[in-house]
């Protein structure tokens, strides 16, 4: 029977993925693919940087890369819209 064994990435590589993602315009899957990596890693790995940084709802990205509001961030847009 084989071994598989899975890639493991430094994790110096992990916050340069992450932040190649939040400053560029292009979205998840094009990173991922330009860096040789999954899709699922790439979403895991901005999702825990962003989890573990002080400001997660105003750096938050979605799969597109394009900036994603937080629930209490959208709920005063709508607000202002409202009134």
């Amino acid at each position: 029977m084989l071994k598989i064994r899975r890639k493991t990435y430094t994790q110096e590589f992990r916050e340069g993925a992450v932040d190649l993602l939040r400053t560029s315009d292009r979205p998840l899957s094009q990173v991922a693919r330009e860096l040789g990596v999954s899709v699922a890693s790439l979403r895991n790995w901005k999702n825990q940087f962003l989890s573990a940084s002080a400001g997660m709802a105003d750096d938050a990205v979605g799969d597109d890369g394009q900036p994603v509001a937080s629930a209490a961030n959208r709920s005063q847009l709508e607000l202002k819209i409202v009134n």
